[in-house]
C-alpha cells in the first residue's frame, strides 16, 4: 500500500498515520506501507508513474482521477483541480473516497469516515484528532498558548514544517499513528532537530518585540515573514503570535462563526452522508445564487478563477449518479 499524503504538514502527517492505522485494523493486517509526500506546486502536482502500489491512497491532498488511486481522503474546498476531476468524483462508485470540506482537519474526517462506515475504534488515536483539529484550523484557545508553543503537538508541527530531510516525515508517521505526542519528541530523530528550531522561534519573537511597540494590551494575531538577510533567520511561510504587541496597519484576524456561516451561503458545499450500502452526496447548504461578475467587476481578485462547482439536481451515489 502505497499512501500519498501533504507533506510539510501536520495534518497531512497526521493523515497518514491513521489512516494506516484504521486500514491495519479494519481492511487488511498483512500490509506493508510506502509513504510519499505531495506538495503544491506549478504544473503537474502528480506523477503516476508513483502510483504503483498493489493499492494507493490519498490523503489531505487534492483529488486525482487515476484509476490506480483507490483511496482518497480530503476536506479543503480547493480539493478539485478542475470540473472534469469534481464529475469524475461524483461518478466513483467504489464507496473509498469521501470529501467534506466542513472538517477542520482531514484526520478528523478520516477518524469519522473510518467509525461511522468501517468501525473503526478512534479512542486511542484521540489526542492525535484533537491537535490536528486545533493546528490546522488555528483553534488555539489564545494567541499566547500559540506563541509559546508549548505542547507537543505544536513542536511537532514546527519541527515538519521546517525539516529539510526527506525521510523526517516518513519516519514520524507510524509513530504518529500508535504512541503519545510526547514520546515522539522523545524520538532521537526528532530530539536533534528540535533545540535550534525552538531557540530561532524564540530569537524571531524577541526580534519584534524589540521593533515594534506595545500600543495596546489586546492579543493579536501576526503574520510575519522575516528577512533573512537583515536578522539572520531562515525565510519560512508560518504564523509568529505575539502577544502584548500592536503592529502599524495590522489588525487581528479573527473569523467569527457568523462570518464563516455568510460565506459558505454564497457558495455550494458537499458533504456525504451514510446511508445503506452507499452515501448520498447532498447540499449542506441550500442553494443560493451567486452573482456574476462583469467585465471590469473589481469586487474579487483580479485574474481570479472560480472553483468548480459540483452541481448536480439528483443525489449520486458516493459520487456515481443514482
Amino acid at each position: 500500500m502505497r499512501v500519498f499524503y501533504h507533506d510539510k504538514c501536520f495534518d497531512g502527517a497526521c493523515s497518514a498515520a491513521l489512516f494506516s492505522r484504521f486500514y491495519r485494523e479494519r481492511i487488511r493486517n498483512a500490509v506493508d506501507f510506502v509513504y510519499s509526500g505531495l506538495l503544491h506546486r506549478a504544473g503537474a502536482l502528480f506523477d503516476e508513474k508513483q502510483f504503483d502500489g498493489d493499492e494507493n491512497a490519498i490523503v489531505d491532498f487534492k483529488y486525482s482521477s487515476s484509476p490506480n488511486i483507490t483511496w482518497w481522503f480530503d476536506h479543503h474546498e480547493s480539493a478539485f483541480l478542475s470540473p472534469a476531476d469534481a464529475s469524475h468524483f461524483e461518478r466513483d462508485q467504489s464507496n473509498r473516497k469521501f470529501y467534506d470540506p466542513d472538517f477542520k482537519s482531514c484526520t478528523s474526517f478520516i477518524a469519522m469516515i473510518a467509525e461511522a462506515r468501517f468501525g473503526f475504534d478512534p479512542r486511542p488515536v484521540s489526542e492525535l484528532v484533537h491537535w490536528t483539529d486545533i493546528v490546522d484550523g488555528a483553534m488555539y484557545d489564545d494567541a499566547k498558548s500559540a506563541v509559546e508553543m508549548k505542547a507537543p503537538a505544536m513542536k511537532l508541527t514546527m519541527a515538519i514544517e521546517a525539516s529539510t530531510d526527506r525521510d523526517f516525515v516518513k519516519t514520524m508517521i507510524p509513530l504518529l499513528a500508535y504512541q503519545p505526542l510526547s514520546e515522539i519528541l522523545e524520538a532521537p530523530f526528532v530530539a536533534a532537530v528540535l533545540p535550534p528550531l525552538l531557540e530561532r522561534h524564540q530569537r524571531s519573537i524577541d526580534i519584534l518585540r524589540q521593533r515594534h511597540r506595545p500600543r495596546t494590551r489586546r492579543l493579536q494575531q501576526v503574520h510575519s515573514v522575516l528577512s533573512a538577510s537583515r536578522f539572520g533567520l531562515q525565510r519560512r511561510r508560518q504564523q509568529e503570535f505575539v502577544p502584548g504587541e500592536s503592529f502599524s496597519r495590522i489588525k487581528p484576524l479573527v473569523e467569527t462563526r457568523a462570518h464563516r456561516q455568510s460565506r459558505q451561503g454564497v457558495r455550494t458545499l458537499w458533504r456525504r452522508r451514510p446511508c445503506k450500502g452507499r452515501s448520498d452526496l447532498v447540499r449542506s447548504h441550500p442553494e443560493r445564487s451567486r452573482p456574476q461578475s462583469r467585465s471590469g467587476d473589481r469586487r474579487g481578485v483580479a485574474g481570479q478563477r472560480p472553483r468548480a462547482e459540483l452541481r448536480s439536481s439528483q443525489p449520486v451515489r458516493d459520487g456515481a449518479s443514482s
